[in-house]
């Protein structure tokens, strides 16, 4: 006869069967943590919105002129009472929409910034806008003639809200205002907008933002006692993920003289936007920018190091090109691409070379290429510099790939939505057979009461 044994080692003893888990009710449908909100807040008081100028403050005027009234330069302020964002969000675009009063001038250029607080007072002489502690600016380069009725958009403004509700004060329905003055050194005009004493309703302030926040779970049925099951997997949620994206070749950068048509693919630097009173289109392409389709930008900015000293003070149109994934510039040129909308960069600074200067934020614009149906993450986008019609003349000059040998970076924050995986699952302990075998005759014995043997048998 032969003993077969199986056996373990490390492995604890069984465990009793479990008994059968009724059914769990079916619960409803809950949203997602990570989505998007959208909400627009309007002005409740006729107060909400002044004119500041010499040395009054106006808050009763049927009408906002931005930014000058006659012969004298105002602040504007803009102040809504209750804004529904909750502390933790992340705004991924703001903009205000005006509607045009009157027929405006010439083609001025705004700076926009919030009042950097976590619940923004009422207006009044001693707390008037231009003595309010600023968030950044964006600046708006006003080219489009406004048209009475018509409803005009400024720029994306999400950086300077969430400068505000990054601070330790803010609780969602606090109030949020946002001062408007001209741009220094810019050219005058005029744009005027209808106030809430003009229209009963004033500036309104569109706004998109996510929340990292997963809805709580509905209560779990009580069951009858059993051993411990396995944990659920985690509810979505969202990360913040930065990336940073290099020119991979001296290709990857161009720029095009607008008057010639002639294209530069092999220059040390990249002149924005002109050389010698010749306008350009600078083109820069980031061949492989890693970011899932889905993904939410909140940051997106261009990083540039200075070549050579520059002058004046440029205004800068930053395009993007309206394409899934942007084909090189030996196949097109810049001046043949379909552009987004752009974003106006007024450089007052002067550039020192061997310095990292930014542009601002373009985060709107990313999203639009990455919300398209192609887009894939890998996939090439492309930026157009170009002078803005309102600009002064001026140039900066950066450092190109060819010449530094990185040329413009790419920096990108982004949000997407995921879900953690659940922890591995330890592997079974390994189990061992054997076979152990008589090695004597004497071993075994047949079951007789009159057979001699050692051992005794029954």
């Amino acid at each position: 006869p032969v003993l077969r044994i199986s056996y373990s080692t490390d492995a604890a003893p069984p465990s009793p069967p479990t008994p059968p888990t009724p059914p769990s009710p079916t619960p409803k449908p809950t949203p997602v943590g990570g989505s998007v909100t959208k909400l627009e807040v309007g002005l409740t008081s006729d107060s909400d919105d002044c004119e500041e100028r010499e040395s009054k403050l106006v808050s009763s005027s049927s009408d906002l002129e931005l930014t000058k009234d006659g012969s004298n330069q105002q602040v504007i302020g803009i102040r809504w009472s209750s804004v529904n964002i909750p502390a933790g969000a992340t705004v991924a675009e703001a903009v205000i929409d005006f509607v045009c009063d009157e027929q405006g001038s010439g083609q001025p250029t705004v700076d926009l910034a919030f009042d950097l607080v976590g619940n923004s007072e009422t207006w009044s002489w001693e707390k008037k806008p231009s003595l309010r502690s600023l968030t950044t600016v964006t600046s708006w380069s006003i080219t489009d003639s406004w048209t009475p009725g018509t409803v005009y958009s400024s720029p994306n403004i999400a950086n300077q809200m969430n400068e505000v509700l990054a601070l330790g004060e803010w609780v969602s329905g606090n109030a949020m205002s946002v001062v408007i003055t001209k741009t220094p050194n810019s050219a005058d005009g005029l744009r005027i907008a209808a106030s809430r004493d003009g229209d009963g309703v004033g500036p309104v302030l569109r706004i998109s933002y996510s929340t990292d926040a997963a809805p709580p779970s509905p209560p779990t049925p009580p069951t009858p006692p059993s051993p411990p099951s396995p944990p659920s997997p985690p509810s979505p949620t969202s990360t913040v993920v930065d990336i940073t994206s290099h020119l991979t070749t001296g290709l990857d950068d161009c720029e095009e003289e607008i008057e010639s048509g002639d294209l530069s693919i092999d220059s040390s630097d990249l002149e924005i936007a002109e050389e010698k009173g010749k306008q350009k289109l600078v083109g820069i392409r980031w061949s492989s920018v890693d970011i899932p389709q889905g993904a939410v930008i909140t940051e997106a900015v261009i990083d540039f190091t200075c070549d050579e000293a520059g002058s004046g003070q440029p205004a800068i149109d930053i395009t993007l090109d309206l394409v899934d994934n942007s084909a090189s510039w030996l196949t097109s040129p810049p001046s043949s691409r379909s552009p987004t909308s752009s974003i106006s960069w007024l450089i007052t600074e002067s550039w020192v070379p061997g310095n990292v200067y930014s542009s601002p934020n373009i985060a709107w614009e990313v999203n639009k290429i990455i919300s398209m149906d192609g887009w894939v993450s890998g996939n090439a986008i492309s930026v157009i510099l170009s002078q803005s019609p309102v600009s002064t003349g001026g140039q900066r000059i950066a450092e190109s790939h060819n010449g530094d040998g990185l040329g413009p970076l790419l920096r990108i924050t982004y949000t997407t939505s995921l879900v953690i995986p659940p922890p591995p699952v330890p592997p079974t302990p390994a189990s061992s057979s054997l076979e152990i075998k008589l090695t004597s005759d004497s071993d075994d014995c047949p079951n007789s009461k009159t057979h001699t043997c050692r051992r005794k048998c029954y």
